[in-house]
């Protein structure tokens, strides 16, 4: 074949035809020549008889009449439970928003013929890993992942058996959920409740590669692909909580949006319930009833103003700088030729300072920091100081309280949003992306004040019970509510994760019936 391609060298057309038959003999089995006689004939009445010859190719799902959707109808009239569990698992696996996700998830569980009766109580993994493992290929992927983690010698302790195996997860961001599939998957008994019912985030997050190889773990590939492709080390707050949710539900982890955190009170038999009455606005199926819901252990993973660490009056250090103000902006991404020559970057004045010189003399933009990163959106972050805000006409007014000085009542949006677009400008974006929206319809561009960074002096706390001697409930706390990143550093992530694995390791040491000193000792759970 190479040789003839050699020969047809001068003959564009005919090189062409045998270059395509190369490719097709390499990709494919070979098969049996015809005739050369009749080759050219059988050819052209194979292309004339074909009744999808005129038709373009975009359109073939669209015809009725079509060959091929006949013979997907004839296998759905054969096995339509297979095909409709195809749609179902393509639906939840495409799924962005909270209610979708829920709802198409359900439908899967009625696929596989699981009883949606909370009341029951059993696990519907094993069940769900059989009805689903022949779906679709991606299914036999998490599954396969899953499978391999689980083999892994850490997870052979059953935290089930401990005194603290039912546990209560407050927040529903990427610290609360991981935690949430590590003591699932270490046996025990998780209830996840979020106060909002929406995925709000459009920050990027950055990741160490130790943080992009875990992920992977949690099967992030799998419900987002294009995680970690190119050598990229970020990822969406939004498209991370959306694989942490569905890897969850797949779990058998117990999920409630639309539920804030009022504290707790003791319940029957060493157990603890939430305080009050709660009506959550989504909730994942087979979910008992808040008020059904009993724990031993608490997680707080609510941020940085977290209500746990108020509730339980978890002492904390505050680190206080000079006024340090960060101011975050996302644009959409219209994936242009001009908008993918634009290079990723962090960069610090102190040692770019003719770069940041040039955009102060021309737009009057001072900045100390400035990080840009292009996933879902083009996303900048970025330390201004008060005096080039304050020239700018950020501020209605100058306060001397910070609080009161970055309030929304006191910001200028317009002029804010003409700021970060000067910044955005001098680096390269096109003026044609617009501004990204959040989820109320309002320009997604936040100012926010680090200059005091908060830290809890434990990341665990044991409060006993006042009328059982020995029942007691384990407070722990992961993510922000432990420890205020600095986000120039790029650490809010990467620790968060890394204090779920610890609260994680704290059960699984308790199993092994290690003491408090032993575990704090071991796992570094004491801040100091």
């Amino acid at each position: 074949m190479l040789k003839q391609l050699r020969l047809n060298k001068e003959n564009p057309q005919n090189a062409l035809r045998d270059y395509t038959a190369l490719l097709k003999s390499i990709q494919s089995p070979p098969v049996r020549p015809r005739p050369t006689e009749r080759k050219g004939k059988e050819r052209k009445d194979r292309k004339n008889d074909s009744p999808l010859q005129a038709i373009p190719s975009d359109n073939l799902g669209n015809l009725p009449d079509s060959p091929l959707l006949k013979d997907k109808e004839s296998d759905s009239a054969e096995q339509p439970t297979k095909i409709s569990l195809q749609y179902c698992l393509t639906k939840f696996r495409n799924a962005e928003e909270v209610p979708e996700i829920l709802n198409r998830f359900e439908e899967i569980l009625k696929n596989c013929n699981i009883s949606l009766d909370p009341s029951a109580k059993e696990d519907v993994t094993p069940k769900l890993k059989e009805g689903t493992a022949h779906g679709a290929f991606w299914c036999r992927n998490l599954w396969d992942v899953f499978s391999c983690k689980q083999e892994q010698s850490v997870y052979s302790v059953p935290v089930s058996e401990t005194p603290y195996n039912d546990v209560l997860i407050v927040g529903a961001g990427p610290a609360g959920l991981s935690a949430a599939i590590e003591l699932k998957m270490m046996g025990a008994n998780v209830h996840v409740i979020e106060k909002r019912d929406y995925l709000s985030r459009n920050n990027i997050l950055h990741l160490w590669p130790w943080t992009v190889f875990y992920l992977k773990t949690l099967n992030t590939k799998v419900f987002y692909p294009k995680f970690a492709t190119g050598g990229i080390e970020h990822v969406g707050t939004k498209q991370l909580q959306r694989s942490f949710l569905k890897s969850c539900l797949c779990l058998g982890v117990h999920v409630y949006y639309g539920v804030d955190f009022d504290g707790t009170e003791e319940a029957e038999e060493g157990r603890w319930r939430l305080k009050g009455e709660y009506l959550p606005s989504f909730s994942a199926p087979l979910a008992p009833k808040l008020s059904e819901i009993r724990f031993n252990t608490l997680i707080g993973a609510d941020g940085e103003h977290s209500k746990v660490v108020d509730y339980f009056s978890i002492p904390q250090k505050v680190t206080k700088g000079s006024l340090c103000l960060g101011i975050t902006q996302n644009y959409d991404h219209l994936h242009t030729e001009q908008e993918l020559t634009i290079n990723e970057f962090g960069i610090s004045k102190v040692f770019n300072q003719k770069f940041f010189a040039g955009m102060k003399e021309k737009y009057g933009t001072d900045l100390e920091n400035l990080v840009y990163y292009r996933g879902e959106t083009h996303y900048f972050v970025m330390t201004a100081t008060p005096e080039s805000l304050e020239s700018r006409g950020i501020f209605y007014e100058k306060k001397d309280n910070v609080c009161d000085l970055i309030s929304p009542n006191n910001i200028n949006i317009d002029n804010l949003l003409a700021y970060t677009r000067d910044v955005a400008t001098w680096c390269n974006l096109p003026d044609y992306c617009p501004v990204t929206k959040n989820n109320l319809g309002k320009p997604d561009v936040s100012l926010f004040n680090f200059t005091n960074r908060h830290m809890s002096d434990e990341a665990a706390v044991l409060v006993p019970s006042s009328s059982q001697r020995d029942s007691s409930l384990l407070v722990g706390l992961v993510g922000d509510a432990l420890l205020q990143p600095f986000w120039p550093l790029g650490t809010g992530l990467n620790r968060a994760i890394l204090s779920s694995l610890d609260t994680a390791w704290m059960l699984r040491e308790i199993k092994l019936g290690k003491q408090k000193e032993e575990i704090e000792k071991e796992a570094e759970l004491n801040s100091d």
